[in-house]
């Protein structure tokens, strides 16, 4: 039971209540009862029996019943594409169920965003009255403002076959078996002879499920396991993930740091993350390592040259560097003409 109910002071004078003016006394408490009887819900979706109602608002059941069938044909004196163009409320004889159509929004909101709290106690409320010709018609209506569902619910699933009786492709089977009795041993020969045929195994292999026996590499490799927290016990760092950071990151050992962190994790395990954390938690390591300059790196190549330099290389950038700083002596007046060779020109290769 709730303990308060909205009720907005534009009620009377907007177009529902100018139209309840014109209406007999009855149907006016009992639309003012639908939005504050004991028993109401704020999604406007609740059990109401019409006897219950009747007594508490001081009339036979008759004349409630009456009055929500008045209220169910409810027609705004300006119609401007109004949601209450389709009328103020429905009842359900059989589940004795009412529906109150804008209760919702006046109750919680226009609009509700994906992570409000209340969105759960709708969900919980509605939950009740999936018997209802009203549980589809209510997610219909409020699904995309209020977030409750991405798809409306299904209908109900077709009955199962009893097994007394044959199915369809038992029966089908039959036939094919007793007209065709080798058609299964051709259709083999066909799989094996043709490769486009063999659509089962490609699938299954797609998919990295074991196929013949025989399980299939995944794409992705598979590096470290990490254990975690939560529901999900660990989580892999693969190949992709090394190739990736290896870009951000040049100057680290990236298969080095992430063992480093997983020594971090076996050691802290009141410190361990959760599966969606773990590639935060990593990258955040590595920064920290390229920021400190500590933890392993790779090697820097010093040489000028991709491929190993020759001795007759060598000798020839030995000249090349000590003529050029005899030549900068003779600049400079202190020059030995000794140092010089006959050649001026000191181009190396």
């Amino acid at each position: 039971m709730r303990e308060y109910a909205r009720v907005c002071p534009k009620f009377w004078t907007g177009r529902t209540g100018r139209w309840l003016r014109t209406q007999e006394p009855i149907i006016k408490v009992a639309a003012m009862y639908l939005m504050t009887c004991p028993y109401s819900e704020m999604t406007g979706l609740y059990y109401l029996p019409v006897d219950i109602m009747a007594h508490d608002i001081g009339c036979t059941p008759e004349e409630a019943l009456k009055a929500l069938k008045a209220l169910k044909a409810l027609k705004p004196l300006k119609p401007l594409g109004s949601p209450l163009e389709g009328g103020f409320c429905d009842y359900d004889e059989k589940t004795e169920t009412v529906w109150v159509f804008e209760m919702l929004r006046y109750q919680v909101g226009e609009v509700l965003k994906p992570k409000d709290n209340q969105i759960i106690g709708i969900k919980k409320s509605i939950e009740k009255y999936k018997n209802t010709p009203f549980y589809c018609q209510f997610i219909e209506k409020y699904r995309s403002s209020h977030c409750l569902y991405d798809t409306p619910p299904q209908a109900p699933s077709k009955p199962l076959p009893s097994p007394l009786r044959p199915s369809s492709k038992d029966k089908e089977q039959d036939i094919t078996s007793s007209s065709y009795p080798h058609s299964s041993d051709k259709k083999e020969e066909v799989n094996s002879s043709c490769p486009e045929m063999q659509t089962d195994a490609s699938l299954v292999q797609q998919a990295g499920k074991p196929f013949n026996g025989k399980p299939v590499k995944n794409e992705s490799e598979t590096i470290l396991t990490f254990p975690t927290q939560g529901s999900v016990k660990e989580w892999r760092l693969t190949k992709e993930h090394v190739e990736k950071w290896e870009e951000l990151f040049p100057a680290l050992d990236i298969l080095g740091q992430c063992r480093l962190a997983l020594a971090w994790c076996d050691a802290n395990p009141r410190r361990q993350k959760t599966v969606s954390g773990m590639p935060k938690f990593l990258v955040g390591w590595l920064t920290k390592a390229q920021n400190r300059g500590t933890g392993p790196i790779k090697p820097v190549v010093l040489d000028m040259w991709d491929e190993p330099v020759t001795d007759e290389e060598n000798e020839k950038g030995k000249e090349y560097y000590r003529l050029k700083e005899a030549q900068e002596r003779m600049q400079e007046g202190e020059h030995d003409l000794d140092e010089v060779s006959g050649d001026d020109d000191i181009t190396p290769f």
